[in-house]
């Protein structure tokens, strides 16, 4: 029996890229004879004619559902949004513009090892100056931080399977760091070589504000201090509209980490109000 993938994707003014990536994306699927795919494709509250086009995507095919932000949250609320909506055995993140669709097959392979999570990890990055800096940044701050194997690389492309995915969803403050969340649930993670494609349209504008979004999102994380659950709140799915309670039990900060900390926050830090989510569905609910 094949295993059906939960494809999930945050898209941010993704209006001439969305298409392109979802079509791709199961053209590899049509390749793999143990796997079928669903999308479900969140609107980052983008300026141009994002949803209109997961839209038509979802009345042109009956595995792609979509989701629309009242307001920008973020690349990682993105992620998680979509997560309260699979039906996958899987769930694979990919970026909407930047991961490549030809890149999945080695990922599934590897999850078929036996793992909790896979990271693509990129052979040669093309990515900007600033995405390499937060890169960097990230890299160092969440082994120390958050406990990440020391020899395992992150990245935005990934895979975990749906016990894994149960568990990330229960997690319900208002600043998620999937990331971060993974690291808690799971240490039975694989990383695998993967290619690495410069992206088609448009460059360092996006890529810097997910770049700096995902950064923020660890450093101002609960995670920092002392990551853990709050657990499920009364059924309600992170999309559901409701402003959860933030307080956690937080620990002293590390004293070696708390002058990066501030440092890192001051400057990158960009305003954002934190409101409730929200969300339109497309073809009612998403399966």
């Amino acid at each position: 029996m094949s295993k059906l993938v939960s494809v999930v994707i945050p898209c941010y003014n993704s209006e001439r890229s969305i298409a392109e990536v979802v079509e791709l994306t199961m053209a590899e699927f049509a390749k793999l004879d143990s796997f079928d795919c669903e999308f479900v494709l969140v609107d980052d509250n983008s300026s141009d004619g994002t949803f209109a086009e997961i839209t038509r995507l979802c009345e042109r095919y009956p595995n792609v559902h979509g989701l629309s932000l009242m307001r920008n949250f973020g690349q990682h609320n993105g992620l998680m949004c979509a997560m309260n909506h699979v039906s996958g055995d899987y769930v694979l993140g990919m970026d909407d513009v930047q991961t490549h669709p030809s890149q999945i097959a080695p990922i599934l392979a590897k999850m078929g090892e036996g793992y909790d999570l896979v990271y693509g990890v990129y052979r040669k990055s093309t990515n900007g100056s600033v995405k390499k800096l937060t890169s960097w940044l990230n890299k160092k701050t969440s082994r120390v931080l958050l406990g990440r194997p020391k020899n395992i690389q992150s990245s935005n492309f990934w895979c975990i399977t749906r016990q894994v995915c149960d568990e990330v969803i229960k997690y319900k403050n208002y600043s998620p760091y999937v990331d971060g969340i993974f690291y808690r649930v799971t240490h039975n993670i694989g990383n695998v070589a993967i290619e690495h494609h410069e992206r088609e349209y448009g460059q360092s504008a996006q890529e810097a504000h997910q770049a700096v979004d995902g950064v923020l999102q660890l450093l101002r994380h609960p995670a920092a201090h002392c990551l853990h659950y709050r657990g499920h709140l009364g059924g309600r799915g992170l999309c559901d509209g409701h402003r959860h309670d933030r307080s956690q039990a937080a620990r002293p900060h590390d004293a070696r980490w708390l002058g990066v900390h501030h440092l890192a926050h001051g400057v990158l830090l960009r305003a954002r109000a934190h409101g409730a989510r929200h969300h339109r569905r497309v073809r009612g609910r998403p399966r």
